[in-house]
């Protein structure tokens, strides 16, 4: 297979595609069979199983892209474009390993139970999506300290797909993948990951815990990832401007009567969540990033100067390295 740079990438993500297909007996299937019909290591995931001796794959249907009739999972897609456009993660130095290691947080969650009359649920528009089209997805970050902006993503075939868009950040974070043997049952094994990106994910966790922080003093009573509740039209409009002054995008998703009880149960007007109880639980793991208005001067530069296109970012250059002190 030629990863000639002139072949259009949609072309080069359905060669991989169809090799894939060649090589894998693939079975698209609306639920994954049970473990206990599998006689042999596989690689699970949620939405696959890989049988290593019999070479066969089964997807599942409902999260399939389709490519000129063939169909593929996101995760795999991403995969195919970093490889024939980047074909592997950004360099770092070893203290800046070390310091993103340090750093390096999930998501952030924060819940306050309550009700309210009058509630608000903002939303940052593409997240993921929009720090890697204006920082480039091989960003050099270098918390509290560097953020040079490198190539951003600008012609992935799938951008209105938001599953395959956020694939283009989680498979550069993963390096082991989920194994299952009939004999031991699942388990972790650690690989190699070419596509590793760990500073990528560091960066839009801290910025996603900056703007948590913020939105909490606020009088956010809900976070989680990168959506906030507000009870009230004050605490909205200031978690707003918060969100606009990183540079991202806010959106409200819903407003009205409701209730926070935990995580994963709420209701604001007419957005429910899947699962609602009225177990009531606080919860608060967000991180105190020590430079955020740092990150915060940078981040918002690099959006509110640069448009979305790629006059904006075609070759690397640094938003600013002064260390924060």
């Amino acid at each position: 297979m030629s990863d000639n740079e002139s072949q259009p990438v949609l072309e080069r993500i359905e060669e991989r595609v169809h090799i894939r297909r060649e090589n894998w007996h693939t079975e698209e299937t609306p639920m994954l069979p049970p473990f206990e019909w599998m006689d042999e290591t596989c690689i699970v995931s949620r939405h696959t199983r890989i049988g290593l001796e019999s070479k066969r794959r089964y997807l599942l249907d409902t999260i399939l892209i389709s490519i000129n009739g063939t169909k593929e999972t996101p995760g795999a897609i991403a995969r195919d474009y970093l490889k024939s456009k980047y074909r592997h993660g950004p360099k770092w130095t070893a203290s800046q390993r070390t310091k993103i290691r340090e750093e390096l947080v999930d998501s952030p969650v924060y819940v306050s139970p309550c009700s309210f009359e009058e509630g608000y649920y903002v939303d940052i528009q593409a997240c993921f999506w929009s720090v890697m089209v204006r920082c480039g997805w091989q960003v050099c970050y270098f918390p509290g300290k560097h953020l040079g902006v490198g190539t951003p993503p600008l012609d992935f075939p799938f951008t209105e797909n938001k599953r395959a868009r956020n694939c283009l950040v989680t498979v550069g974070r993963s390096n082991s993948m989920q194994l299952w043997t009939p004999s031991k049952g699942t388990f972790e094994r650690r690989t190699q990951n070419y596509l590793a990106n760990t500073q990528l994910y560091c960066l839009i966790m801290d910025c996603l815990h900056g703007i948590a922080n913020e939105a909490v003093a606020a009088g956010a009573v809900y976070v989680a990832t990168d959506g906030y509740i507000a009870p009230n039209y004050k605490s909205m409009m200031l978690i707003y401007e918060i969100v606009k002054s990183w540079g991202f995008i806010p959106t409200i998703k819903g407003e009205g009567e409701g209730f926070v009880n935990n995580l994963g149960s709420y209701r604001v007007g007419r957005l429910y969540i899947k699962m609602p109880t009225e177990k009531t639980s606080s919860y608060n793991n967000l991180k105190q990033v020590r430079y955020h208005k740092w990150l915060r001067e940078r981040m918002a530069l690099s959006l509110i100067e640069a448009p979305w296109h790629e006059a904006f970012i075609t070759r690397p250059r640094s938003i600013g390295h002064d260390k924060h002190t």
